[in-house]
């Protein structure tokens, strides 16, 4: 019996060991997954601050290179305008070194120029006007050469009507001739057309 009962126990307490042993390999494996996520969260972090802190710098470079442009152009600015300041000074210097003769002389071109630079615009205004002038002249010319054309044609017309009633006049006589009777008929409209007639040279008269 006590020998039954001591191989028990020791079956019991090796599948305590045994279990004991599971339960600590499934621990440290949870561990090494944990340390693993871990490495791989710092690792993450760590590449998200070196790539933030790149952009950074890059900016602060870009910032500094833009503002030593700016500090350049205005250097450039500043020089230019104390060169031409120079300049200035050195023409009124040699200005007033001049004889006073000389200085006549400059002003006198001086005012010429300035007197040619405004009587520019004067003779352009002239020219436009002169121009607009021309033009309206030749408005005036073709209206009256179209008014001639009217009138050429108005006495062509009353050429062709003198023609026609010529040719009723010979029609008339023609008539008269050959037929007697219609005598005082053809009398009244002869004198009716020769009428006619003379109305119509009297106004070819006029208008010429």
């Amino acid at each position: 019996m006590n020998t039954s009962s001591n191989t028990s126990s020791t079956s019991t307490t090796a599948t305590d060991i045994a279990t004991t042993t599971d339960t600590t390999t499934t621990t440290t494996s949870t561990t090494s997954t944990t340390t693993s996520h871990t490495t791989t969260t710092t690792s993450t972090t760590a590449n998200s601050i070196a790539t933030s802190s790149d952009t950074t710098t890059a900016t602060t470079l870009l910032l500094l290179l833009l503002l030593l442009l700016l500090l350049l152009l205005l250097l450039l600015l500043l020089l230019q305008q104390q060169q031409q300041q120079q300049q200035q000074l050195l023409l009124i210097l040699l200005l007033l070194q001049l004889p006073l003769q000389l200085q006549l002389l400059l002003l006198l071109l001086l005012l010429r120029i300035l007197l040619l630079l405004l009587l520019v615009p004067l003779l352009l205004l002239l020219l436009l006007r002169l121009l607009l002038l021309l033009l309206l002249l030749l408005l005036l010319l073709l209206l009256l050469l179209l008014l001639l054309l009217l009138l050429l044609l108005l006495l062509l017309l009353l050429q062709l009507l003198l023609l026609l009633l010529l040719l009723l006049l010979l029609l008339l006589l023609h008539i008269f001739l050959l037929q007697l009777l219609l005598l005082p008929l053809l009398l009244l409209l002869l004198l009716l057309l020769l009428l006619l007639l003379l109305l119509l040279l009297l106004l070819l008269q006029l208008l010429q």
